[in-house]
């Protein structure tokens, strides 16, 4: 499985020594007998430190540095984070790696730099420079980076063929686990046995480090053949401490295939990499399976890794669930119960407790969950619909009340919600919104309301399921139930469900009930979130081919301007869908706010030049212009005048998009427009590449140089990002 970190190998020098000491008690099979290994070397898992690129001077005077200025002067936060992955990604053209290397400092996440490295390196080789990937890789601080980069140079120089230059970056590289990755690719060469005959009479001419990468490539292609004895003999030639390891390595796997388990974790314990606990992994599930409980949790807690050790941890409890033993099942699982070095990390944690809790669950033993729910934060519960199928569970033995007194062991909201989902699905409509307004908070009472509007809505019984809605509580945007850690306390939808206030109004259409269906957008408390169910209302009347009401609704629509023009645009691109080229001009025309009105020219230009029809188009340009005009006299609404500056980028007027953009006075909207001005301002000739089998990425060069025009425009940004 591959892993987006490097491990920190903390092993015990071993002495050399011919014959390995076997496991008690694991062996299956004969065993052959197998070299230890030099001592391991530890990878340094130094991460780069975050450090600002110095300043340019004169930020305009060429393309990589415009970008870096306007990029590092983006609003802190997601947008600016991505905005400096772009712009590393960007500068890998430029003739100074060092903006490419720098820039990836400023990101905040080790995930995102580590993201944006990949697609630096994939932009350089795919387009056939791997001079420049080699170079930027020689930039990375951290040995695991640096490693991960050689290792796709390396791999796509296999693939070309060009394995005498793979071979050069292994020696190159300290990162053990990459070089392992790439030994393992070259020894993949060696396709048949005359290859590896070959192989071994040129090593006996070659140089020192030449020959043990040889003999490494050999060792390594005899194992992955199932051909121990060989691979054995050809590790005890190897000299290099880190040779033998990776030989070891790949060894240690064929032993374990073989049902060799002693022979195998002798060569982990004596530091044969094992690239993110892999090997450790399958020799816990080996044991686990036959029943060597306590060595397989012996081996668990040996990895450094949190993902393959809550995995075998997890199978190892489950394993105890099988064999009745319960009260040790838990006290396993427990093991991964603690603090979490990153999301991810967290992430994996609490879906294993989930997952144990619901093999528990399937037991049926209600003590036995409470037993461990007091141990375990609440969350763990909220994953894979825990309360939803302990209720189900409770409610098959017929029994509502016993079903409720669980409030007592679990969060009221959690159990009535649940309770109620399942009256709701059985049709008790009554008495599951009895139960779900008890509960006290909000949000949570409005989560659990909102499945049973869907359940009556299937039911075509609108006027009771309006009246839910109405009980209903949008802060932040509801979902349909419960899922997996419950709710969010930020405005969020759940993605997996058909949000209740859309299904409400599909519903109150299809009965022909217009009014009824916008009076729904006014339950809603704020006008962020009304804009976006009147948006989507007239979506749906376009859809119902009912233009001239979704037009009146979206001109109708009264919020702050910038909601409006939300409404607006949505209508716009609906009618533009529908091919309904007449109607999306003549919403157009009646639009108010001038920023859209020019915006929406533009659009209809673009869509009219598309369609082979240049006057149409230029009657559109020339209504544009006309229009942004009489913005110069105007002061500008900022979300308008933003998406105005993306339609002129589009337009090609940059130098009126430079404009617009450098008179925005809120900054959270002035800067990403500047930006977005400053990636069209610097963009070269078209890339395309293809790093994946069936993924194609379009891109640009950066471009080298500024004529004197674009100059003047890259003035004119940094004049308006300094004046802020």
């Amino acid at each position: 499985m591959d892993r987006n970190t490097s491990p920190h190998f903390k092993r015990q020098s071993l002495l050399w020594v011919v014959c390995l000491c076997l496991l008690t008690g694991c062996e299956t099979k004969e065993e052959v007998s197998t070299p230890s290994i030099s001592p391991k070397v530890d990878s340094d898992k130094t991460t780069e430190a975050n450090g600002a690129p110095d300043q340019a001077p004169q930020p305009w005077e060429t393309p990589e540095d415009l970008l870096l200025f306007v990029t590092r002067h983006q609003p802190s936060g997601y947008e600016k984070d991505f905005a400096l992955s772009q712009t590393a990604v960007a500068c890998v053209d430029a003739e100074d790696l060092s903006y490419a290397s720098r820039t990836i400092r400023l990101i905040r996440t080790p995930e995102r730099q580590k993201k944006t490295q990949k697609r630096q390196i994939l932009k350089l080789i795919y387009t056939d420079r791997n001079a420049q990937a080699l170079k930027l890789a020689g930039k990375m601080k951290s040995p695991a980076e640096r490693g991960r980069a050689q290792h796709r140079i390396a791999s796509k120089m296999i693939k070309d063929g060009a394995v005498t230059q793979a071979r050069n970056i292994v020696k190159q590289m300290t990162d053990l686990n990459s070089k392992y990755k790439v030994v393992q690719l070259l020894s993949g060469t060696l396709k048949t046995e005359a290859d590896i005959e070959q192989a071994i009479e040129e090593s006996r001419s070659q140089l020192a480090d030449e020959r043990e990468l040889t003999l490494c490539c050999v060792a390594v292609r005899r194992a992955n053949l199932d051909q121990i004895p060989q691979a054995t003999a050809l590790l005890r030639e190897l000299r290099s401490a880190e040779y033998q390891q990776i030989a070891a390595g790949t060894l240690a796997r064929s032993q374990l295939k073989a049902g060799q388990i002693g022979s195998a974790m002798s060569l982990v314990r004596q530091g044969a990499v094992d690239p993110y606990d892999s090997l450790r992994y399958d020799i816990s599930r080996q044991l686990k399976d036959s029943s060597n409980i306590e060595q397989a949790i012996q081996v668990a807690q040996e990895m450094e890794y949190l993902d393959y050790q809550t995995r075998a941890i997890y199978y190892i409890a489950d394993k105890l669930l099988e064999l009745n033993q319960p009260q040790r099942a838990q006290e396993v699982i427990l093991l991964v119960n603690k603090a979490a070095q990153n999301e991810e990390e967290e992430k994996e944690r609490f879906s294993t407790l989930a997952s144990f809790a619901g093999q528990l669950l399937k037991q049926g033993n209600l003590d036995q969950i409470k037993e461990y729910a007091a141990k375990l934060d609440i969350e763990v519960f909220r994953y894979y619909k825990f309360f939803k199928k302990l209720i189900e569970n409770q409610l098959k033995q017929g029994d509502l009340e016993q079903a409720l007194q669980l409030t007592e062991t679990f969060p009221e909201a959690d159990i009535y919600a649940a309770a109620s989902f399942h009256l709701a699905n059985q049709g008790q409509f009554d008495q599951a919104r009895e139960i779900a307004l008890k509960i006290k908070d909000g949000y949570h009472r409005s989560a659990a309301l909102a499945p049973l509007v869907v359940q009556l809505l299937k039911t075509n019984e609108l006027d009771q399921a309006f009246a839910v809605l109405q009980k209903m509580d949008d802060t932040g945007f509801q979902c349909t139930g419960p899922e997996s850690r419950q709710y969010h306390d930020s405005p969020h939808h759940w993605h997996s469900d058909k949000y209740v206030y859309e299904k409400m109004i599909e519903k109150l259409l299809d009965a022909d009930q217009l009014e009824r269906a916008l009076a729904v957008t006014q339950l809603l408390n704020e006008q962020k979130e009304q804009s976006v169910y009147t948006g989507y209302l007239c979506e749906q009347l376009i859809k119902r081919e009912k233009f001239q009401a979704a037009c009146d609704v979206a001109l109708n629509f009264s919020a702050e301007t910038k909601y409006q023009a939300r409404v607006l645009r949505t209508t716009y691109i609906a009618l533009q869908k529908a091919i309904e080229r007449q109607w999306a001009r003549e919403l157009t025309q009646q639009t108010s706010i001038p920023e859209l009105k020019a915006e929406l020219h533009l659009k209809l230009a673009s869509k009219f030049r598309e369609l082979q029809d240049p006057p149409e188009s230029q009657k559109e340009r020339l209504a544009a212009k006309k229009m942004i005009k009489k913005l110069e006299q105007t002061r500008l609404n900022p979300e308008c005048a933003r998406n105005l500056v993306t339609a002129l980028i589009e337009a090609g007027e940059l130098t009126q998009a430079t404009n617009i953009a450098s008179r925005i006075e809120d900054r959270l909207e002035k800067l990403p427009a500047l930006y977005a001005v400053t990636q069209e301002l610097t963009k070269g000739t078209p890339l395309e590449y293809s790093p994946y089998p069936k993924g194609t990425i379009r891109d640009h060069k950066l471009k080298p140089t500024f004529t004197p025009e674009e100059k003047q425009l890259a003035r004119q940004i940094v004049a308006a990002i300094q004046d802020d």
